[in-house]
This record gives C-alpha cells, sequence and structure tokens, in this order.
C-alpha cells in the first residue's frame, strides 16, 4: 500500500482521508474554496486491493 501524499503550506487544509470499499471521499471544504495556490496535504487510505481514481475540477 501506498499513500497519497502532497505537500502544505495552508494550515488549514489536508488531513486523513479514507473510505469504505465503493465508498466516496470529495474534499471536506466542498464545495467551498481553498485559498489560491493553496498546498494541501492529503493521505488517502482505503482497504487492500481496493483502487483510488482521483478526479480534479
Amino acid at each position: 500500500f501506498m499513500p497519497f501524499i502532497a505537500f502544505s503550506d495552508t494550515p488549514a487544509c489536508g488531513g486523513l482521508l479514507s473510505a469504505p470499499p465503493g465508498g466516496i471521499v470529495t474534499s471536506p471544504n466542498y464545495p467551498g474554496n481553498y485559498p489560491n495556490s493553496a498546498n494541501c496535504q492529503w493521505t488517502i487510505t482505503v482497504p487492500e486491493g481496493s483502487l483510488v481514481l482521483l478526479t480534479f475540477d
């Protein structure tokens, strides 16, 4: 298992996101916005054998 990691300069964004099998994870701030040029660190975990699909708009 390799977590997805990005780096954060904005203390209000980032953290641990996890989902059950077949679950959906969305931005905790959705539908709100983050500050311009925000760098957030998220660790996404899913059950072993699961796939992760990331979509950015």
